[in-house]
């Protein structure tokens, strides 16, 4: 009997999905065409591609959804990137700005009139700063120096954690089943990433990733794909786009295979 290309475990949770494979129906690759037919050349060919393909399917489905705990990992580490990358950039704020944190409602509002604009409101307020006194400037011109330190405390101490990072990384080299483990991580990492854009946004998005595998011996690499997205008969761009894995993620393969041997 040849080696089977699943684990137990993979084995057990696809006859568990079986029921849901069934009903899905993948398509078939040779309509109208008997089981019990003898095929001919063309037709074993197109046969033994599609198998193939569908297994690479299956592997890659099977390696990105696995590890339930890792999932749960990367999501809490995702959670602390996320946190900063949707913050607003901030900047030092101007002295009249300070000034309107300050006095906008006893000094300011009842200089503003109503329908005014943006930019109509902030000139007045500059307007209003100019002429006050000059214990009220010195009075901002103090937050505003606090407020320059305190910036660049911040951004100093960024950049030193920074470089520490940079230096460690160079220091230190990383076993293969580290590699392995982060990579794994990279799947549902990034598709908590994409879900949360896709909510933010309402945009969809179709990720290829791949490298060396390393683990493997021979130096193969490994592709996969993420799609957050769907139709409205749910399906994601990989689904939709027929010739994805023959075509779009062949490319990738033979870019990947540029870049991991130079």
């Amino acid at each position: 009997m040849p080696q089977e290309w699943t684990t137990e475990d993979q084995k057990s949770f696809l006859k568990e999905e079986l029921v849901v494979f069934k009903r899905i129906e993948w398509p078939m690759v040779l309509p109208g065409v008997p089981d019990s037919a003898v095929l001919m050349p063309d037709q074993i060919k197109t046969l033994a591609d599609a198998i193939k393909l569908r297994q690479d399917q299956l592997r890659r489905w099977m390696h990105w959804h696995s590890s339930a705990g890792d999932k749960r990992s990367a999501n809490a580490k995702t959670a602390k990137i996320m946190k900063g990358l949707l913050q607003p950039k901030t900047r030092s704020r101007k002295p009249w700005e300070v000034y309107s944190k300050l006095y906008y409602t006893t000094r300011i509002q009842p200089h503003i009139e109503k329908g005014m604009s943006i930019s109509e409101v902030n000139e007045t307020i500059k307007e209003i700063f100019a002429d006050e006194t000059p214990e009220v400037k010195a009075e901002v011109q103090i937050l505003c120096d606090e407020d320059q330190k305190e910036k660049k405390k911040h951004k100093t101490s960024e950049t030193q954690s920074e470089n520490a990072k940079s230096d460690a990384g160079e220091a230190m080299e990383i076993d293969p089943m580290t590699l392995r483990s982060n990579i794994q991580q990279c799947g549902p990492a990034l598709q908590w990433v994409l879900e949360h854009f896709s909510w933010e946004t309402r945009w969809s998005f179709s990720v290829l990733m791949g490298g060396l595998d390393p683990v493997d011996p021979e130096g193969g690499n490994m592709i996969t794909s993420l799609h957050v997205g769907k139709t409205r008969d749910g399906h994601d761009f990989s689904e939709v786009y027929p010739n994805f894995d023959a075509q779009v993620v062949e490319a990738y393969g033979e870019f990947l295979s540029r870049t991991c041997s130079e």
